[in-house]
């Protein structure tokens, strides 16, 4: 998907605005904190880092026709909630 956006840009025209996406893949992030909490287990936080970065629900991004990738995780598994058009700037 990345080379997707990548050939298939934002027209100009687009370009001011963002998106706040939220990102479907939170409950790993949910599982982590469950299990860092409850368990306290170090070794358990280090195998859970490496196999499911976690991800922030909520993040800004370039709006885009097709997708929007989270920041925190890199997926594309995300939900627009809200389009922001920046009138005085240009990205």
């Amino acid at each position: 998907m990345d080379q997707f956006v990548v050939d298939n840009p934002t027209p100009e025209e687009y370009r001011n605005r963002t998106s706040t996406i939220f990102c479907n893949d939170w409950y790993v992030s949910f599982f982590y904190f469950f299990f860092l909490y409850f368990l306290k287990i170090e070794l358990f936080q280090l195998v859970i880092d490496f196999f499911f970065p976690h991800s922030e629900t909520r993040s800004d991004c370039d709006f885009h026709f097709s997708y929007h990738k989270c920041k925190s995780c890199g997926s594309y598994n995300t939900s627009v909630l809200n389009v922001t058009i920046h009138e005085n700037s240009k990205k």
